[in-house]
């Protein structure tokens, strides 16, 4: 048997381009913009090309659990 050389858990991840990403997250693409900016360990996304860049969908709920869990809103 051959074994996939491809991690399959990376593949399910469902990932979210910028817009997508600020109305997912109830925010305006600037907030986005100045979120990355501002907080050091906010969810680094992968850049497709040098216009697109995409989220994932986990570690942004993750992010937000977190700083709900400190006592912040955002």
């Amino acid at each position: 048997m051959v074994e996939a050389t491809v991690d399959e858990k990376k593949l399910e991840k469902k990932w979210l381009g910028r817009r997508q990403t600020a109305k997912y997250l109830g925010i305006g693409a600037t907030t986005l913009d100045r979120w990355r900016k501002d907080y050091p360990d906010f969810p680094k996304p992968v850049r497709v090309t040098e216009r697109k860049i995409f989220f994932n969908v986990e570690e942004l709920d993750a992010w937000m659990e977190k700083r709900r869990a400190n006592g912040r809103k955002t």
